[in-house]
Order: C-alpha cells, then sequence, then structure tokens
C-alpha cells in the first residue's frame, strides 16, 4: 500500500474529465489505486468502493471506465501480461538455449506475484462477468501476443520445432496456473501438509516444479512436432 506522501503527490482526478487526456489519467489513476489495494488486501479484499474512496471518485465514475470489478482486474491483467510478454521478448533477442529459455521464465514469472495471483483467478472469476466487447477485446490481445512470443521462441530457442512455441506459451499459462494454485494452499491446508509428513508430496515449491516440467516439455518426444498427438 501506497504511503501518505505517494497519495499526496498524486494528480487529483476529481475534476470532471473531458479531455481524451484527462480521461486517460482518470483510467490509470484508478487503475493505479486498485493495484495497490490488490497489493496490500489480495484480490477478495477489493471492492469497487475501496477504489473508489482509494482514488477519491464516486463509486458511479468507475463504472464509467469499467462496468464490473473483474472487468477492473481484467485490465490490470493485460498490463502484467504485456510487462511479461515484453520481457520474453527481449530475453529472446539473442538465440537461447532451452535450459536458458527455461532459466529466464522461470525467474521472470517467480518476480511477477502479481502476474500468478492474477491468472489463477482468470477463467474462473475474472473472465466470467465481462461484457462480450471486453471479452473479445483481452483474448485478441492474448491471442497475439502468444503467436507473436511463439514465432520468436520458434525461431530464437535452439532445438525447437516450427510452430512449438506458441503450443508451448499455453501450456506454460496451464502450469502456471495449477502450480500456483497448488504452491498456495489455504491456510488450513498449509498446516496440515505441515503437520503429517506423509502429506509432503504436496509441499509444492512453484519456481523448481515449472523449472522440472518446461525442461520435461521441451525435451519430450512431443516438443519433435507442432500440434498434440491423436
Amino acid at each position: 500500500m501506497c504511503d501518505t506522501h505517494t497519495r499526496k503527490n498524486r494528480p487529483d482526478v476529481r475534476r470532471r474529465a473531458i479531455t481524451d487526456d484527462q480521461k486517460a489519467r482518470r483510467r490509470r489513476a484508478i487503475l493505479d489505486g486498485a493495484l495497490e489495494l490488490f497489493d496490500a488486501l489480495g484480490f477478495d479484499g477489493v471492492s469497487m468502493a475501496a477504489v473508489a474512496a482509494r482514488t477519491r471518485l464516486a463509486k458511479g465514475t468507475l463504472y464509467l471506465y469499467f462496468p464490473t470489478r473483474e472487468a477492473l482486474f481484467l485490465a490490470l491483467l493485460t498490463e502484467q501480461f504485456e510487462a511479461f510478454f515484453a520481457a520474453l521478448d527481449a530475453a529472446l533477442e539473442r538465440p537461447l538455449s532451452q535450459q536458458a529459455f527455461v532459466d529466464h521464465v522461470v525467474c521472470d514469472l517467480r518476480a511477477r506475484p502479481r502476474l500468478l495471483h492474477l491468472i489463477a483467478v482468470m477463467h474462473t472469476v475474472l473472465e466470467r462477468n465481462v461484457d462480450l466487447a471486453t471479452a473479445l477485446e483481452f483474448k485478441r490481445f492474448l491471442a497475439a501476443r502468444a503467436q507473436h512470443g511463439g514465432a520468436r521462441i520458434d525461431a530464437r530457442v535452439r532445438d525447437v520445432p516450427a510452430g512449438f512455441g506458441q503450443r508451448l506459451l499455453l501450456w506454460l499459462h496451464a502450469l502456471a496456473i495449477g502450480l500456483h494454485h497448488m504452491a498456495t494452499p489455504a491456510p488450513v491446508v498449509r498446516q496440515a501438509i505441515q503437520a503429517d509428513p506423509c502429506l509432503a508430496v504436496f509441499d509444492i515449491d512453484f519456481a523448481p516444479e515449472l523449472r522440472a516440467m518446461l525442461t520435461r516439455l521441451l525435451h519430450a518426444p512431443a516438443a519433435n512436432a507442432s500440434g498434440v498427438d491423436r
């Protein structure tokens, strides 16, 4: 959560937004306020009313920019994906070995807890309370970034067959969601795992498990051809 000094230096967006620039600044202020609350309280702890209070805007004003709380968080998730793919593009400016690629992905995702927390609720919550226009915009953005990122992987990661990169990104998405859920169990489940040595199999460490699974995927026979065996 930002401190009082940060709030005092934030532009005052309470005045009516008329120009495109004013509207963009107000939208940015809403996103920043929601992100600060998300960092402090987690997804479940953030309401539109809390974001309105944080940004000193009327609650109704928020709905002019984001019709639902889920649409607001989907916009935040879009920015998190943008940062991930930008880092991937930068890493793939030069050829990489498969191990160097895996190292980059694991280290990068481990450093992005916001992305991991938000993709964990992406399919089950965020995408279930948005309108068609918002869903189309988000999915088209992801499709374009996955296509571009996949082509970069095909071209720059050694010994990766043509057409495999995009599918690898889809698998990475699924792995990150599943492993994040398993590595961050409910407090009572965490307590149970720690109390019974027989439950140690469920004590998942995100980064090492992701590293092992990505390495296995890249070395698996399925990596020798695009698509999935049928």
